[in-house]
């Protein structure tokens, strides 16, 4: 054990000759103290056992390296913070020996721990351990209950235990013996136990904490360090089923961890009704059924039906119920879909192939809520799904294609068999079905249902036409570029350049999304589905309403038009919407300041025209064509002052026209 922390432990410090290529001239030598006082702190504190482990060096790339490889995703936010403010600290050499001295305490607990996981727990245990992964528990315990509703088999059971409170329960001293049993050097185990003990808690009463107490037990709620010690903590006929509860009682007593009789149940297959009675007499568990609840997702014999993904579905619809109190936008909507509700159904995505049902309920609720709020209301969609889950540079708004994304994740668990051998569960299906074949061209039936249909998921790759081989053969794997592969390429929209790199707010190029296609609710629509309105336009009050006198033929926005126009330099005629969005596409291209004012000031334009519409409609309100003018120039400046390209440009363009 002391040889894998020896071997894998590094950490590099900045001496003053890159200090003064780094930083300015007059930190030097605050730096050059700072590492002369960290580097004697740790060679009086570090174990000599350790010590020719740590490396001094002046190459700063290769500190920041060391540090990039030693934290995962969700330290490295912390300690590039931290690094961040390092650069640039103006307060004195304390200061930076705090912040130096934060980055080797993360470096030095949760971060060294990490790296000896995988050595030190067993391979069944997946969670928390870097390279492994929940998914692999899931596919494993699907072949091992695979027999379980088939008759004649031989007698087997099973036994989910739920510890009770268990990040609350565990016993300090039942830890630090465990830490002691695997070797840990002691100072090492000091430091641990100390920030463990040094835990202290206050409750909030009417708005006011209490005074703190300190805790006796349990390790904290979101400290990087509390699973890597829990997962340690944890390695640990009916005459059998006796023994094992005896132990598991024995290991209760030690690490405070308890079953929650509740919860736990256990589950037979080819055990005769009387043995099973008296083995729920010896346990007190309760008889589960097949399939049941496993990691938050269904542990099942067969595959997947539309009630067992009813939790999922619930949890969508439960969100939405949250959100449909709240006036949000359609780009709001859109927003809250692709970053909650499709990120909900991903979980299950990578795991499962999900029924074709399941995805167009998904999709179904998806749409209902984008397009009317909640999920109750039927209304036309605006615009197909399908086109709204292209690329925005063919016409969508790149929304998760949920068919494609699916297929993609399993085609990776194919890559796993084909490229990866260390994982327990695909040792498990080479041995059993595999057997030195090319996993894409094994057929087998005794399998479990879902390793079936990863075995046959090649076909997703032969159906997009490529090349199955350098898929499965590549040396890495990602599930978005196969994804992008998969779903095909589109034809290119000319308008689309309007919608990409446009620095507006998302709620103007949601309705000039709409715009360009002659989506809006206008009422020459309306009259053509067959509804009673006045289909006079309500700002001018003499033409017929449609997208190409809105925008830009009607007298009134046609005035507020060719003032922006005039502000950012650009003298043409007012044409017609067809013929405006063509000269966009022919003339505005690139990331250009002009180019992007250009952008923004077209985006605001057609969501104040169309909102002044709807207010004139429904709310009976009246603004000037000058009023709504200076108003998109005030939220252009707004938006444009935070962006650095955009600034000086905007600073010309500090006027009215």
């Amino acid at each position: 054990m002391k040889l894998a922390l020896k071997g894998k432990s590094k950490l590099g410090f900045v001496d003053e000759s890159c200090v003064k290529s780094m930083y300015k001239r007059e930190l030097a030598e605050q730096w050059e103290k700072c590492n002369t006082i960290v580097s004697s702190w740790i060679r009086n504190t570090v174990a000599n056992e350790l010590m020719p482990s740590i490396v001094f060096t002046s190459n700063a790339k290769k500190v920041w390296s060391d540090f990039k490889k030693k934290f995962d995703r969700c330290s490295l936010t912390r300690i590039y913070h931290l690094w961040t403010k390092i650069a640039t600290l103006k307060q004195g050499i304390d200061s930076i020996i705090t912040y130096y001295s934060k980055m080797i305490d993360l470096w030095s607990e949760s971060g060294r721990l990490r790296q000896v996981m995988n050595i030190l727990v067993d391979e069944s245990q997946a969670a928390f351990v870097p390279g492994r992964g929940l998914i692999d528990n899931v596919l494993l315990s699907h072949e091992l209950i695979k027999s379980y509703g088939r008759r004649g088999i031989s007698p087997r059971c099973m036994i989910k235990i739920d510890m009770q409170k268990a990040y609350d329960s565990i016993e300090w001293e039942f830890l630090e013996q465990v830490l002691t049993g695997l070797c840990f050097p002691e100072i090492f185990i000091g430091w641990i136990m100390e920030c463990l003990k040094t835990i202290s808690y206050s409750i909030s009463i009417n708005g006011s904490p209490t005074k703190p107490f300190d805790t006796k037990r349990g390790v904290r709620q979101g400290d990087p360090m509390s699973p890597l010690l829990f997962v340690l903590a944890m390695e640990g006929d009916e005459v059998s089923i006796q023994l094992l509860c005896d132990c598991f009682n024995k290991f209760s007593k030690a690490s405070g961890l308890v079953a929650n009789q509740s919860k736990s149940c256990m589950y037979f297959g080819g055990v005769p009704a009387e043995i099973q009675q008296r083995i729920i007499q010896t346990t007190g568990f309760t008889i589960g059924e097949i399939p049941f609840k496993y990691l938050g997702v269904p542990l099942s014999a067969k595959r997947l039906s539309l009630n067992q993904c009813q939790p999922l579905l619930d949890k969508m619809l439960g969100k939405i119920k949250q959100w449909t109190t709240k006036f949000l936008s359609y780009a709001g909507r859109l927003q809250l879909i692709k970053s909650v509700l499709i990120a909900i159904q991903n979980f299950w995505s990578q795991i499962f192939p999900l029924p074709k049902k399941i995805i167009q309920v998904i999709e179904g609720i998806c749409r209902k809520f984008l397009w009317t709020g909640d999920t109750n209301t039927n209304r036309k969609a605006l615009v197909a799904w399908e086109k709204m889950c292209r690329p925005k540079s063919k016409g969508g708004l790149n929304i998760t294609n949920l068919s494609m994304w699916n297929r993609a994740a399993l085609i990776k668990h194919l890559w796993n068999l084909c490229m990866k051998k260390d994982k327990l569960w695909i040792r498990w299906v080479h041995v059993y079905y595999i057997k030195g074949k090319n996993p894409w061209q094994v057929e087998v039936k005794q399998a479990s249902w879902i390793s079936r249909k990863i075995l046959q998921a090649g076909k997703y790759i032969q159906e997009a036409r490529l090349d199955i081989k350098k898929i499965l053969g590549s040396q890495s794997y990602s599930i978005r570029a196969v994804y992008n592969q998969l779903r095909g390429d589109f034809p290119k929209e000319e308008w689309s350049r309007l919608i990409c790199n446009n620095k507006s707010c998302p709620r103007w190029k949601f309705i000039l999304y709409l715009a360009v296609q002659e989506k809006l609710y206008t009422k020459d629509r309306l009259c053509n589905w067959g509804l009673q309105v006045d289909p006079v336009y309500a700002l001018c009050e003499q033409e017929l309403e449609s997208h190409q006198h809105i925008f830009f033929l009607c007298r009134f926005s046609a005035q507020v038009w060719e003032k922006l126009l005039t502000w950012i330099g650009i003298k043409r005629r007012i044409t017609d919407w067809k013929e405006e969005l063509k000269w966009a596409a022919d003339h505005m291209k690139g990331k250009g300041s002009k180019t992007m004012l250009y952008r923004m000031c077209i985006t605001s334009a057609v969501y104040q025209i169309w909102l002044e519409r709807n207010r004139r409609i429904f709310q009976q309100e009246k603004r000037s064509s000058e009023a709504i003018t200076r108003q998109i120039i005030q939220e252009i400046h707004c938006i444009g002052n935070r962006e650095s390209s955009l600034r000086e440009e905007l600073q010309v363009l500090n006027f009215y026209p």
